[in-house]
């Protein structure tokens, strides 16, 4: 299924005017619908930030909860309810309509239990996967700098709320929807 979703056509540096006899290129690179062309620099460059979000970010793994994640995670009743998913969804028992973190915090809520290190994870990876996706989104609007743009924005300091408050998963979120729109 992702094999048809995902086409990829290998690029040989075949010159159409040439009948298919075209030199190979020095680089690997394929097309990816909806993506664009994706070669060994773009890999090396999309891991570098990811290390770079790890690198930035990794002190928060020994964070355990801060200031109120514990209040959103423990005592909050629709994420502790095996009911809560559906009530999440459709009643109005939340103190805020945020739906979409809700229902993170509440699958979560069953993976890492009361255990704050697998929610710091997460908000980490959904992080490095913001920072990938301005990039891309940058490259396509060709905006000049794109990488750097991406890159000052993985490590900047203003993002470290979003990042290490659990509760701020929201805002993560909103962002990766956007950029996914983009796209």
């Amino acid at each position: 299924m992702i094999g048809k979703w995902i086409r990829i056509r290998r690029n040989r540096g075949v010159d159409k005017g040439m009948g298919g006899a075209g030199p190979r290129p020095k680089t690997a690179s394929a097309t990816i619908e909806g993506i664009g062309k994706v070669n060994r620099y773009s890999v090396f460059a999309g891991l570098a930030l990811c290390v770079a979000v790890i690198l930035a970010y990794s002190p928060v793994i020994r964070a355990g909860f801060v200031w109120d994640d514990d209040v959103w995670l423990s005592a909050h009743g629709l994420i502790a309810s095996t009911k809560g998913l559906l009530r999440i969804w459709t009643t109005a028992q939340a103190p805020d309509y945020w739906p979409v973190t809700y229902s993170s915090f509440w699958l979560e809520s069953r993976l890492w239990g009361g255990n704050a290190l697998g929610y710091h994870v997460t908000n980490v990876v959904l992080h490095a996967l913001n920072c990938l996706l301005l990039w891309r989104t940058l490259k396509k609007l060709r905006v000049p700098g794109a990488y750097l743009a991406a890159f000052l924005f993985a490590v900047h300091p203003v993002n470290v709320e979003s990042v290490a408050w659990i509760a701020q998963r929201k805002n993560l979120l909103a962002m990766g929807g956007f950029l996914l729109t983009v796209l």
